[in-house]
């Protein structure tokens, strides 16, 4: 009688034992594939924001200014090319980093990761500009080149070719 329910007992085991695997095989599948979806439409939304963000610095007339609402992709940043600051700090010899999509000037909005160039290059979304676009994060003038990060929504002013974090952060120019 004992070994009737050993010998029931393990095929069932057995099959209980494949279904839990295919189970957790199944949940990091559709993990995986969530995760596939959400880079590619942060990746949309970068390009959907930096094409509306150029089209306006193109439509401003001379002297005139405007603000616009950035709220994605989070944990990304915003960077004017050609940048004097490398991602270790300010470049002291050599040509500044550009991505090699970019002719002579662009605006890119990429991962906020190292090294910056190659990444909004493989990763990012960049649009050529007629003239260097100069990001203010602060009320600091040698903040011009940095990065502007994308943590939380931002409504960013557009004067001229200029961009600042805040529209006090023009006003205290």
């Amino acid at each position: 009688m004992n070994k009737n329910k050993k010998a029931i007992l393990l095929p069932e085991g057995l099959k209980l034992m494949i279904a839990l695997v295919c189970i957790i095989l199944l949940i990091y599948l559709a993990y995986s594939f969530y995760q596939i979806f959400i880079a590619k439409s942060d990746l949309e939304k970068a390009r959907a924001n930096l094409n509306a963000i150029v089209g306006k610095i193109e439509s401003l007339e001379i002297g005139k200014g405007i603000g616009y609402l950035l709220y994605s992709p989070r944990n990304w940043i915003l960077i004017s090319f050609p940048n004097i600051y490398s991602s270790h700090g300010p470049l002291s010899e050599g040509e500044p980093e550009i991505p090699k999509s970019c002719d002579k000037f662009c605006l890119c909005i990429c991962p906020n990761v190292i090294p910056r160039a190659e990444t909004c290059e493989e990763r990012g979304a960049c649009k050529d500009t007629k003239e260097k676009i100069k990001i203010y994060r602060s009320e600091d003038i040698a903040e011009q080149d940095y990065p502007l990060e994308i943590t939380e929504i931002m409504n960013l002013y557009i004067w001229d070719n200029d961009i600042y974090k805040s529209k006090e952060i023009f006003d205290k120019r």
